[in-house]
């Protein structure tokens, strides 16, 4: 499942079990709404979830407003939102918003990135 919109997308697949979603181009106000629509499906089959931002460029709070809907309603679960491989930039607005100790962060070899 595909939601593209302007440079953004977000991409849901499934493997091995779990679902993942690559997140490409800006996560905005204007973008945030698709992004939840996939977190969405992503999470509907009850798997654990990956949010792969590797080829995110830019996301502000609305973004990050989703992010932590989506580890809340997981979290009803006893499950959690795995942030994959995130650019530099969103890394570091992760660590400024204190969220880097709220997700589960990971490098691309699935390693913990150092905080």
């Amino acid at each position: 499942m595909d939601h593209d919109i302007g440079g953004f997308a977000a991409e849901v697949s499934r493997n091995d079990g779990h679902a993942v979603v690559a997140v490409r181009g800006e996560v905005d106000m204007a973008t945030a709404g698709q992004l939840w629509t996939a977190l969405e499906a992503a999470m509907d089959g009850g798997s654990k979830v990956e949010v792969d931002l590797r080829a995110t460029t830019f996301m502000d709070s609305t973004g990050l407003a989703v992010l932590v809907k989506a580890h809340q309603q997981m979290a009803r679960a006893n499950d959690a939102i795995v942030v994959r491989e995130p650019s530099t930039a969103i890394r570091k607005i992760l660590v400024l918003a204190g969220m880097d100790t709220l997700f589960d962060l990971r490098d691309g070899d699935g390693s913990g990135v150092p905080r």
